[in-house]
């Protein structure tokens, strides 16, 4: 089969994330006008802990079965059954982590029924992201990204009824959620059982090397994970639901930035992974960066200054103090692009620890200056934390990478002509077509 153009990838893996961004936007503004600032504070701490124990429990395996599956090393149908068998006790893992720290955690707030629901949304997304690693690491991106805009798609959908219509509130967000996890995982089972023979069998060679890889990625994950939302567990620990509700709303927001860095990411990491020649990415992989960062600085002016109408607009006038959070957290968001498209290469690389070494030391700054900023500044605290942690974790990966790949900085980062060139050969195509 002949191989798409990067160009062609990258654009249909980015289509499929923007659609999924104009669902989530639309789920987002309806659970805001809903619940309110303290029931969107509530829904989200409690959609947070799982997601941090995901980034964990799925040991990696996206990624790693993209490693494998690249590699050739082993018959595809052995690293499926291995993924299918692995999935099935890291479910159980999940399960029982996410009800432990619920218990710990002993918020009244958090009711039973909040709590059951949550705890077993788990293994069904974790099917979700198993799945799509398979996929993705044959490079078959249509339904690696049918899966990614499917679940948003069937869950707004089920909010407008169980939330708008039938006002069943958090519940009905949160069973919103399951169910549409649910679907989606199955729909990943039907097709895996048509194109491959599923079987839960151990194989112990490759279980072995996938589940030592995969903790490595997984420990990566989950520092990234904890950078991107220990803030938010940290602003309800020393500040109200209020503050979370609004601080949501802000990081919701500017992460939309990275989906063009998010598309590009995918299929670097799946390039890199399936390359025949060693560093037959590399050339791309500047060009791609300093093009995305381009995109997320235009992005960011037009955010920063349509914020304070935007916010209240979409989302009404109680989350206005959002937009001020909004605007602070823009330059880490901005600059962890570079972090997360040399991630994405390293991954592909089956070099996980790189990043890891780059976000602890970050990690541990910013759990400090949330400690310290957010009792005086709240969410805006947050955000100024997050920053740093953000800028912090990208110059640290940016100068491991530099060693690795013995590129310099200025090779990554400095714009050259061919770049713009590129672009307006490629817009003048789409126009023409």
């Amino acid at each position: 089969m002949k191989k798409r153009s990067l160009f062609k990838d990258i654009t249909t893996v980015f289509a499929s994330k923007v659609f999924a961004i104009l669902m989530g936007l639309l789920l987002g503004i309806i659970l805001a006008r809903i619940l309110g600032p303290q029931g969107k504070g509530i829904y989200t701490t409690l959609t947070v802990v799982p997601a941090i124990i995901v980034s964990f429990t799925t040991l990696g395996m996206r990624r790693t079965a993209v490693y494998f599956i690249g590699r050739e090393n082993y018959d595809l149908s052995r690293i499926v059954s291995a993924v299918i068998t692995i999935l099935v006790f890291s479910s159980l893992i999940g399960i029982l982590a996410t009800l432990t720290v619920f218990i710990l955690i002993d918020d009244p707030k958090f009711i039973p029924l909040y709590i059951g629901i949550i705890t077993f949304i788990l293994p069904f997304r974790l099917a979700v992201v198993y799945i799509a690693g398979i996929y993705i690491g044959r490079e078959n991106f249509r339904f690696a990204n049918m899966m990614k805009w499917t679940l948003p798609l069937i869950n707004l959908t089920l909010v407008i009824l169980l939330v708008w219509v039938l006002n069943l509130n958090i519940a009905g967000a949160l069973l919103s959620l399951l169910l549409a996890s649910l679907a989606t995982s199955l729909m990943g089972f039907f097709k895996l059982s048509r194109d491959f023979t599923l079987r839960i069998a151990w194989d112990g060679v490759i279980i072995k090397k996938m589940i030592r890889l995969g903790i490595l990625y997984a420990s990566s994950l989950l520092v990234i994970k904890l950078i991107h939302r220990i803030d938010i567990i940290l602003l309800e620990q020393l500040s109200d639901m209020k503050e979370v509700g609004y601080y949501s709303i802000a990081v919701n927001i500017a992460e939309k930035l990275w989906q063009l860095p998010v598309a590009m990411g995918v299929v670097v990491m799946s390039r890199t992974a399936n390359e025949k020649v060693k560093g037959e990415m590399e050339q791309s992989l500047g060009r791609l960066l300093r093009l995305s960062l381009l995109a997320g600085v235009l992005g960011a002016v037009a955010i920063y200054f349509l914020a304070p109408l935007l916010i209240p607009l979409l989302y009404g006038k109680d989350f206005g103090p959002g937009s001020v959070m909004l605007q602070t957290i823009l330059p880490g968001i901005i600059l962890f692009i570079i972090f997360r498209l040399l991630n994405s290469r390293l991954s592909g690389l089956g070099k996980p620890m790189t990043a890891i070494y780059s976000v602890v030391p970050a990690l541990v700054v910013n759990i400090i200056l949330n400690i310290i900023w957010i009792p005086e500044y709240g969410g805006v605290g947050a955000a100024m934390a997050t920053n740093v942690g953000y800028i912090l974790a990208m110059i640290l990966l940016l100068w491991r990478y530099t060693r690795i790949s013995r590129t310099s900085i200025k090779t990554l980062l400095a714009p050259q002509k061919q770049d713009f060139v590129i672009v307006f050969n490629k817009v003048k195509t789409i126009l023409k077509k």
